[in-house]
């Protein structure tokens, strides 16, 4: 029962929530914190990534499995928290849009999706079931399984503050630019700053002249005419602070070692930093997707990446402690198969 005073709920189409979604990403702004440096930097980075995997299984799977839609797949989960492909015949199709429509429990064996894929002249709207899909979420609230989240969606606080200093950075460097040289003034112009303040506001670098308070002789006070005076941007050291701030804890929220991005980090540093960002991000982001695409697609499917980057370090480590042990194994009487087998090898 719905009281008169009560109002009706909106009723809108599928296509009218598409339209709704095409006219708020058109009018998004800067404060968007999908449009800062460091959600591009995490989702470069992560696509690059997944794109260098190798692919493993029946020559259709790889086919299908380009380094293109591995890319978009990293992307999606960085920038949206999920990635969502219709599977077709011979190709994996990337939807634009989708929600889900029904199921009536958290097993999505029974879900339906509406999904919009779009063209250069138009979009296709279609009704899917979800073994239909290729679905995988960043993470995944228990109450509303069906909406995942991302990094940014996660730490939506730090997600305002990114997209409030980008912004604020952006304004203060549109401000105009140019000079300006003082000359001694004949005193008797009605008001000599009126074409120096014109000026100002279409600035592009330029030079341009402004007559001084002072009269013509210049014996009062030689240096205070024809000297240059720049203007331009002039960010708050503060504002500037939280921006670098905002950068290093937003690759930390989407799992990457922020001192990967550090400027003036040496090799060793860096080369840790990719380790880890490798071990502790793309080979369980690989992971996630693999399993979707075995699960969908083909058990056979694996996504390798080149393990000698990643656990170089440690596996010195392991041979450096393993050449050790053995020597010392030696020098107390055992034998090798003994050593072998106190080592676990």
């Amino acid at each position: 029962m719905r009281w008169p005073w009560q109002k009706a709920p909106e009723r809108r189409s599928y296509t009218s929530d598409i339209l709704a979604a095409v006219f708020q990403h058109a009018t998004q702004t800067a404060n968007d914190a999908g449009k800062t440096a460091g959600v591009e930097f995490a989702a470069g980075y992560v696509s690059r990534q997944l794109a260098s995997a190798e692919v493993q299984g029946p020559p259709w799977a790889q086919r299908m499995l380009t380094p293109m839609v591995l890319s978009q797949m990293a992307r999606g989960l960085i920038r949206r928290g999920s990635t969502l492909w219709a599977i077709e015949a011979e190709m994996l199709t990337e939807a634009a849009y989708w929600n889900f429509v029904a199921g009536a429990t958290a097993d999505k064996s029974g879900w339906r999706c509406n999904v919009t894929d779009s063209g250069p002249h138009g979009t296709r709207h279609r009704t899917l079931p979800f073994d239909r899909l290729v679905f995988v979420a960043w993470s995944n609230d228990p109450a509303i399984p069906w909406a995942p989240g991302g990094p940014m969606q996660n730490a939506s606080l730090l997600a305002t503050l990114a997209g409030n200093a980008a912004e604020a950075l952006s304004h203060d460097a549109a401000a105009q630019v140019g000079s300006v040289i003082e000359i001694p003034s004949d005193g008797r112009s009605a008001d000599q700053y009126e074409g120096t303040k014109e000026a100002l506001k279409t600035a592009k670098g330029r030079i341009y002249f402004q007559e001084t308070l002072k009269t013509g002789d210049r014996n009062t006070d030689p240096d205070s005419s024809f000297k240059q005076k720049r203007f331009g941007p002039m960010p708050d050291a503060n504002l500037v602070e939280a921006s670098q701030q905002a950068f290093l804890h937003t690759l930390a929220s989407c799992g990457i070692a922020p001192d990967l991005a550090q400027h003036g980090a040496n090799s060793q540093g860096q080369r840790e930093a990719a380790r880890r960002t490798h071990l502790n991000l793309i080979l369980p982001l690989s992971k996630l997707l693999e399993h979707e695409l075995r699960e969908k697609l083909d058990d056979s499917i694996r996504l390798r990446h080149e393990g000698y980057f990643g656990d170089l370090q440690g596996r010195a480590s392991a041979l450096k402690a393993t050449v050790a042990a053995t020597k010392e194994a030696k020098e107390a009487g055992l034998d090798l198969s003994a050593i072998r087998e106190t080592m676990g090898l």
